[in-house]
């Protein structure tokens, strides 16, 4: 017998053909797991009685994995026990080489698509190239087992650097922004500066743990513990504090915000959320089957939210209180799957990677997604029978898209992989700038007017001109909540919160102010 942090009294028996059940004290909500002679596991029974089933080879590797909806994988593998074969209930068939290192070098498809990995010597067992279906080369650099350099298809570059002891401390894209974390003596972040220089600070106590963060514009939260290392108050740059409590087995069971308003956490003896209670008193209840799945959601009015799931323990339907239903119906072996709502029914076909390839209405129109052999999408057909064409380019991004009637619009992307200039159908181009943070600065259009965006220390934008409408002006409070966006449009709209974050007025440009209130 065992008690766990829940409460539930779990007991443990031990049955003659090597089964174990985990049942409660009375023997309710069990789960029974069969061993074979060599102690490999053979069976899984759920609560419910349906089992999961595992096959072994001679030399203990798993050859095939049947569900409890019986769908079947099936593995296959070589005389060094190094997995060849993989055959999915769905019907993909992927098949691995190795080389004499026992290196993965490549996993080919039954449709003949590969994707190879190459190692810059005998001894690494790193790749340093991937090479996908298309012929698309990744190019990786590695020293001692980290990860230093990425090159795309395309040629576009991160890097990457460690200090000594393996811990990340910067990353470079290929016009040089760099991102830097600066670390204390046992690893901790202490400062971490973005490329253009805004700079994040963290305080740590004795103990180690998060004590303090100033953010790039000089807002301070402030982090309170117990003597177990669980955070106890969250205190924002406003005053605001937020407590949380814990129950007895050390889960949080309560949050109080800064104004004195609670809402408790109820548990059951699995550690399933039951209940939680607003600070009003208002009760949501949470019901779990003997699986621990959610199966119904009460309001505080008494009305349920029903959930329905498969053999599998997908979610196949929900009933609202009203008794309205929508629900899936999913045929893993045909690949197909049916959503039915109040109005109407939609059947979904899928390819036997679990990518959609069809989706057709209730009046038989038929929406269809075509892929190439690196799996990205690049036909898609609408409802009437339109053509659209994805033209990528070696890494996989877009770089046209033509649509059904033939117009073209094109892409073109910076030597980061970032957006820069799209062309449309009638030879129009926007160019797109950023900044060191690979925000967006500024958007040459058409005619050759830009529109430009400004950015506070912590990111947020601050500043937008948008030629012939003038300049919009933000501002944030020290808890990064918008407090006032100016405009020619609208004037100047101001916005008020409370400690707990809630907005409680706001005055628009002619001095017009609304006030909210909240129920507690």
């Amino acid at each position: 017998m065992q008690v766990t942090q829940h409460g539930r009294r779990t007991r443990f028996a031990y049955l003659p053909g090597r089964v174990t059940v985990v049942s409660d004290e009375g023997g309710s909500r069990s789960n029974s797991w069969v061993a074979d002679g060599k102690g490999r596991l053979v069976g899984v029974l759920d609560a419910e009685d349906r089992r999961q089933s595992m096959a072994y080879d001679a030399h203990s590797n798993l050859v095939s994995l049947t569900e409890r909806d019986g769908a079947v994988t099936v593995h296959g593998y070589d005389t060094r026990g190094r997995k060849i074969r993989t055959v999915t209930p769905e019907g993909a068939d992927l098949t691995y080489g190795w080389d004499g290192q026992d290196r993965l070098t490549t996993l080919v498809t039954a449709s003949g698509a590969v994707v190879a990995y190459e190692y810059a010597d005998e001894l690494s067992r790193d790749p340093s190239v991937v090479v996908d279906p298309l012929g698309g080369r990744t190019e990786l650099q590695w020293r001692d087992g980290l990860l230093e350099r990425v090159t795309d298809p395309v040629g576009v570059t991160i890097g990457f650097e460690y200090d000594g002891f393996g811990d990340l401390i910067a990353t470079r894209n290929a016009a040089g922004d760099t991102a830097r974390i600066v670390r204390d003596r046992a690893g901790r972040p202490v400062t971490a500066l973005t490329p253009s220089g805004a700079e994040t600070r963290f305080s740590y106590d004795d103990a180690g743990v998060l004590v303090r963060r100033v953010d790039p514009d000089g807002a301070v939260w402030a982090f309170e513990h117990d003597t177990a290392g669980r955070t106890t108050v969250m205190v924002a740059p406003d005053g605001g504090r937020t407590v949380f409590e814990y129950a007895p087995n050390g889960e949080l069971s309560r949050t109080i915000d800064p104004l004195g308003r609670s809402i408790e956490r109820v548990v059951d003896e699995l550690g399933n959320l039951t209940a939680a209670v607003l600070p009003d008193g208002a009760k949501w209840g949470f019901t779990h089957d003997n699986l621990s799945r959610l199966v119904s959601v009460t309001d505080p009015a008494g009305h349920d939210w029903v959930r329905e799931y498969d053999t599998v323990g997908a979610l196949t339907a929900v009933v609202d209180p009203t008794g309205v239903r929508t629900g899936a119906v999913t045929d893993r072996s045909s690949g197909t799957a049916s959503l039915t709502d109040a109005f109407a029914t939609n059947i979904y076909t899928f390819d036997e990677y679990g990518r959609p390839t069809k989706i057709e209405a209730v009046d038989g129109s038929a929406e269809l997604v075509s892929y190439d052999a690196a799996g990205n999408p690049v036909e898609l057909v609408d409802g009437e029978g339109g053509l659209t064409v994805l033209g990528r380019d070696a890494a996989g991004k877009i770089t046209s898209i033509t649509s059904p009637t033939g117009a073209v619009t094109r892409f073109e992307y910076d030597n980061c992989g970032r957006p820069f200039r799209s062309i449309d159908p009638v030879g129009a181009v926007t160019e797109l700038s950023y900044d060191p943070d690979q925000r967006l600065t500024a958007r040459r259009l058409p005619s050759g007017e830009v529109e430009t965006f400004a950015y506070g220390a912590c990111g947020r934008l601050t500043a937008r001109h948008t030629p012939g409408e003038g300049t919009a002006r933000y501002g944030y409070d020290k808890v990064g909540r918008l407090s006032f966006a100016q405009d020619s449009w609208y004037g100047t709209r101001r916005f008020e919160y409370n400690l707990a974050g809630e907005l409680v007025s706001t005055t628009n440009g002619v001095g017009g102010r609304t006030g909210f209130e909240t129920g507690h």
